[in-house]
């Protein structure tokens, strides 16, 4: 099947590239443009990794550190409060110490790179995974353009910590739907409308949906199963 590509730029003195050459050299004439462009057509095409375990290293990493200086400035507490040292006044911020002082500023630094990496990551933790249909529409569009990207470079895409990007807030009787009704019946025989993907290299593997017509269609549902709930205990 011959891949529906954009066309590279062509100067006017050379002829339009063949599909024969385009399959030949997929990493030259398709390669990111065309992948990030069929990527980004639709929240519901685009996954990323949310890096759960590097996130978990660096943010153990970063509490290290924070453990060591709250020791240190533990153990600078307590030596400053003995009964033969220099009488400071400990209750008076404004007469701190230039040592503790420092180490509060240095304290800070650290706690608020923690704090941000780790509301960051939660916020990830807390997306949905992008449903199956995602990751086999963008593996079938790889093979259609006959694999113009890295196979390591897409690697990420079996990965068990990806994220979805989808804007919507889908029930779990429509994430039921995409996941195991819509793609082995190619969106209900067609009876869910598709999406318009005039530039991507989808096939007849990948299956797109409107969203509004799956939102109608999950709703439906919902509604005959309380139907029938109402009905059979008459």
């Amino acid at each position: 099947m011959q891949a529906n590509l954009p066309s590279p730029g062509q100067g006017s003195n050379l002829r339009p590239l063949t599909q024969v050459e385009i399959d030949a050299k997929p990493w030259k004439y398709v390669g990111y443009k065309a992948f990030t462009k069929y990527m980004s057509s639709d929240d519901d095409s685009f996954t990323l990794r949310r890096f759960d375990r590097m996130h978990c290293r660096i943010l153990l990493g970063l509490q290290n550190r924070i453990v060591l200086l709250e020791k240190k400035l533990d153990d600078m507490d307590a030596q400053l409060s003995e009964r033969n040292a220099v009488d400071i006044d400990n209750g008076c911020l404004c007469k701190e110490t230039s040592e503790r002082g420092a180490l509060l500023k240095e304290m800070h630094k650290e706690i608020m790179d923690y704090d941000e990496l780790l509301v960051r990551f939660l916020q990830l933790k807390a997306r949905q995974k992008p449903p199956g249909i995602v990751i086999s529409n963008l593996k079938a569009w790889l093979r259609n353009a006959n694999n113009p990207i890295h196979p390591e470079e897409v690697g990420f895409l079996d990965a068990p910590d990806l994220i979805g990007f989808s804007q919507l807030n889908k029930s779990s009787v429509r994430l039921f739907l995409e996941a195991k009704l819509l793609p082995p019946t190619k969106a209900l025989w067609g009876f869910v409308s598709h999406k318009s993907q005039p530039d991507s290299a989808a096939d007849e593997h990948t299956v797109e949906w409107d969203d509004d017509a799956v939102s109608r269609l999950a709703n439906m549902a919902v509604f005959l199963a309380a139907l029938v709930m109402l009905i059979l205990p008459l």
